[in-house]
């Protein structure tokens, strides 16, 4: 079984070329969360999964909506990005809160809870505290 392992693995390692997102075995995952708009500029919320066995999720927000090629990579830089390790730390296990604060260092003001019923996963988050114009 190993060695059949490793046979493909070389297959796949020797059948790419260097366009193939640097030979990774485990690309990255990015997936849209979300969007915001505050004092007439529009921000962008995702999420990236990285890893092949223990996986790291980030939130990397950006300030122009991106666009990603085929191994995942922006044409532009996030404003902000931080890592939601929640298995390094339980306590981090649900977003209870994701509020933008573009104007301060720490872009993102993350709120976690152990508590489902009060949390979003990684897979659901959105921002909170949206507010409305009056009519809308």
């Amino acid at each position: 079984m190993r060695l059949l392992f490793a046979s493909i693995l070389l297959l796949a390692i020797v059948g790419c070329d260097n366009n193939d997102c640097n030979f990774d075995i485990a690309e990255d995952q990015i997936r849209f969360a979300d969007s915001i708009d505050k004092n007439g500029k529009t921000y962008y919320l995702y999420t990236r999964t990285v890893g092949f066995q223990e996986k790291t999720v980030f939130f990397e927000l950006f300030d122009m909506k991106p666009k990603f090629d085929e191994c995942e990579k922006s044409n532009i830089k996030p404003i902000y990005g931080v890592a939601y390790s929640y298995d390094d730390y339980p306590e981090k296990q649900y977003v209870k809160s994701l509020t933008l604060q573009p104007n301060q260092g720490e872009k993102l003001r993350i709120i976690y809870t152990k508590n489902k019923n009060e949390g979003m996963s990684d897979d659901n988050v959105k921002f909170s505290h949206v507010t409305r114009k009056a009519g809308t």
